[in-house]
């Protein structure tokens, strides 16, 4: 039950994040649009053109961090933190010789209590190690044999 409850505060941790990253954009987005609504056409002409351009390209740019990031929300929504784990996958809270892994989105150290947690991407470098190995099993990061000892 406490390692349960762990994972709940981790993937709550995670879900705050994730839902202020897209609010953060949401608003830069907001701010863009109501920056372009309200500007007027000058006498300047091409510099006029050259802002709007730049201003048009940082908020595709914004929109597609936008979609990334609730892509991300929705595959973080579909996680069970109850469920077991056998082999390391997305959802599973991995202890190893080197740090206690949650495998969801990459926001990196959280501190619970007095111990450490890394909540990362299934895509990350230590990430990809991982995925799809069992307890017992050892890989090598950054020239460390890391060995997981439990996957909850």
């Amino acid at each position: 039950m406490y390692i349960v409850n762990i994972k709940n505060q981790l993937y709550q941790i995670c879900l705050e994040n994730i839902n202020k990253r897209i609010s953060t954009i949401e608003k830069r987005l907001n701010a863009m649009v109501e920056a372009r609504n309200s500007e007027t056409k000058c006498v300047v002409g091409d510099k006029h053109e050259t802002g709007r351009t730049m201003m048009h390209l940082e908020e595709e740019k914004s929109r597609m961090q936008y979609m990334e990031v609730v892509k991300e929300r929705e595959n973080l929504l579909k996680i069970d933190c109850e469920k077991d784990y056998e082999k390391v996958e997305v959802g599973s809270l991995v202890n190893t010789s080197n740090g206690d892994f949650f495998i969801t989105i990459g926001i990196g150290r959280v501190i619970l209590g007095n111990k450490t947690y890394y909540c990362i991407s299934q895509v990350s470098p230590i990430g990809l190690k991982m995925i799809g190995k069992s307890i017992g099993e050892t890989f090598v990061f950054s020239n460390t044999p890391i060995t997981i000892k439990s996957i909850l």
